[in-house]
């Protein structure tokens, strides 16, 4: 894993009214699989899952998500955001898909009241993203130094090309659907 270079320390609130402290290098939201954890109140029967999770999902989307999603500061594996907007991605796929009712009643609703946060937490992590990107174009303004079409160029790609890919994804799995029927 590449060390982390290049920070600001950032603490944001997340829907959940709990504490997210976070790294910002280069317009990407870093923070620790803990820190994540805790600021989405992961149910303490997904924790595991969760942050071993974010490891295999930063291996696995490495060379599809434009830049590393798992990077080292002060020893610690930090990661992006799009690592765990994917991760809570699948999470909602396993949802729909059986509910975890094999899991224990108290898991289970623990598991729900999580779930029924899903869409709030995608939302704030996309828009903690784009926070992070305007914050850099702003800091490059205040500089008296213009926003080169580059700069803007990929600032765009950063906060978009997850949701393409997410959507691309989506159309791929249609295009299956529609050719086993056939």
């Amino acid at each position: 894993m590449k060390q982390l270079s290049n920070i600001i320390t950032m603490t944001d609130l997340s829907p959940n009214g709990n504490k997210l402290n976070y790294l910002l290098s280069g317009g990407r939201v870093y923070a620790s699989a803990k820190s994540w954890t805790r600021a989405l109140q992961v149910p303490s029967s997904m924790q595991k899952w969760f942050e071993t999770g974010l490891t295999r999902t930063a291996m696995l989307k490495k060379d599809s998500a434009g830049g590393d999603l798992e990077m080292i500061h002060l020893d610690t594996p930090v990661y992006r955001w799009h690592a765990v907007g994917d991760l809570l991605r699948a999470f909602d796929r396993e949802w729909y898909q059986h509910g975890y009712k094999r899991r224990p009643l108290d898991e289970q609703r623990e598991i729900e009241t999580f779930h029924n946060n899903y869409e709030r937490l995608i939302n704030w992590g996309y828009d903690l993203q784009e926070r992070a990107l305007s914050s850099v174009l702003n800091s490059d303004n205040q500089r008296n130094t213009p926003v080169t079409q580059e700069t803007l160029l990929e600032a765009i790609k950063q906060a978009v090309a997850p949701r393409l890919r997410a959507h691309d994804d989506k159309l791929l799995e249609h295009d299956l659907v529609i050719a086993e029927i056939k």
